[in-house]
């Protein structure tokens, strides 16, 4: 069973703003022949769905598959209601390995009407063999903020903020986008947040730092998150899909 979806947004990171750490080095792009991978997860389940109690407002959410969009027949649907720019927060059980890492997140998304959103997220959490949860990845760089990757300081998780930024709401609507991100993470739990790929341009993200505690989960418990925010400070509702959702790790 998959573990309680956890998110940044549930500690006062805005609170919290040391200098960020100097980039790393120059990363390496792609996936190399020896990665796992975890296959095609869009008709993979269940999925869990939770409001996102650090967003402001309520959401709702639900998730079909297999879901007709434009141009496949077998996306994820992923549809929410919300209000006051509510957020809704969906997991999946996406492997077991506490020794794996490096990591690249891969899939398509789209977005019938993107004026409705205004953050995409996207996550790999995993629990190491020590029992600490290592948040490999956090808030992909699709948002009208630059892309915030984590580090956790005493009980909490914070942001940087980077500059990589890309407005979802500036999509054009019934095309598919592709986000490949790449990290990796060392014995203690420092991730360094390597690279963004979003439709074929690269971005070297590379920022460095602590980005794991104890939460209770079991060693080696792999979970990948999707969340989507409203844009509406009244009420709305949000239509999107993923395609070839795909975790790779070595």
């Amino acid at each position: 069973m998959a573990p309680a979806p956890s998110s940044t947004h549930n500690s006062p990171w805005a609170q919290v703003r040391p200098p960020p750490p100097p980039p790393s080095s120059s990363p390496s792009y792609g996936v190399p022949a020896n990665a796992i991978s975890s296959g095609d997860l869009d008709g993979k389940g269940p999925w869990g769905q939770i409001h996102d109690g650090g967003t402001p407002g309520t959401s709702r959410g639900s998730s079909v598959y297999p879901a007709t969009t434009p141009l496949y027949d077998d996306a994820r649907m992923f549809y929410m209601t919300y209000t006051d720019r509510g957020g809704e927060r969906w997991n999946l059980a996406a492997g077991h390995d506490a020794k794996a890492t490096h990591f690249v997140l891969d899939t398509y998304v789209l977005f019938p009407n993107p004026s409705e959103v205004l953050n995409l997220e996207l996550d790999i959490n995993q629990v190491m063999a020590n029992g600490e949860r290592s948040s490999s990845e956090r808030n992909a760089p699709v948002s009208p903020e630059p892309g915030n990757p984590p580090f956790t300081s005493g009980k909490y998780d914070h942001w940087w903020s980077s500059s990589i930024k890309c407005d979802p709401r500036k999509w054009s609507a019934n095309v598919w986008h592709h986000i490949r991100i790449g990290m990796h993470r060392d014995a203690n739990g420092v991730v360094t947040h390597d690279w963004v790929i979003l439709d074929n341009a690269q971005y070297a993200w590379g920022r460095t730092q602590l980005s794991a505690h104890f939460l209770g989960w079991a060693p080696g418990v792999m979970d990948v998150q999707y969340q989507i925010e409203g844009s509406s400070k009244g009420s709305g509702s949000v239509t999107s899909y993923i395609h070839k959702l795909t975790i790779y790790r070595w």
